[in-house]
C-alpha cells in the first residue's frame, strides 16, 4: 500500500520488503519452534499428571528402590555444606535427609 501512495525507488521498496520479510520468517521460525516445545512440554504434563494420579488411587508399598519412580517423583537433590541432602519433589515439596 505504501509503495502506491508515495512516491519511492523500487530498489528502496524491495530493500524495505525483503528486511520485513526476513524478520517475519525469523519470527515465524522462533514461533514453530516454541509451539513444538509447548506441545511436549503439555504431553508430559499430562503423562506426569496421569502418573500421579495412577500413584495416588494406589495404596503402594515399596520395598525396593524404583528409578523410574524415583526420576517422576524428584525434581532435584541439593547437597548442603553440612553434607546434608533435602530432596525437591515436583509438587513443591521438600524432604530433609
Amino acid at each position: 500500500m505504501e509503495n502506491t501512495k508515495k512516491l519511492q525507488s523500487q530498489d528502496e521498496y524491495n530493500k524495505k520488503y525483503e528486511a520485513l520479510l526476513k524478520r517475519f520468517e525469523t519470527a515465524k521460525t522462533k514461533y514453530d519452534s516454541l509451539q513444538v516445545e509447548k506441545t511436549h512440554r503439555i504431553c508430559l504434563s499430562q503423562k506426569l499428571e496421569n502418573f500421579i494420579t495412577e500413584l495416588s488411587e494406589k495404596e503402594i508399598f515399596i520395598d525396593h528402590f524404583d528409578d523410574t519412580t524415583f526420576r517422576f517423583m524428584v525434581e532435584k537433590i541439593k547437597v548442603g555444606k553440612d553434607k546434608s541432602l533435602t530432596n525437591k519433589h515436583r509438587n513443591g515439596t521438600e524432604i530433609e535427609v
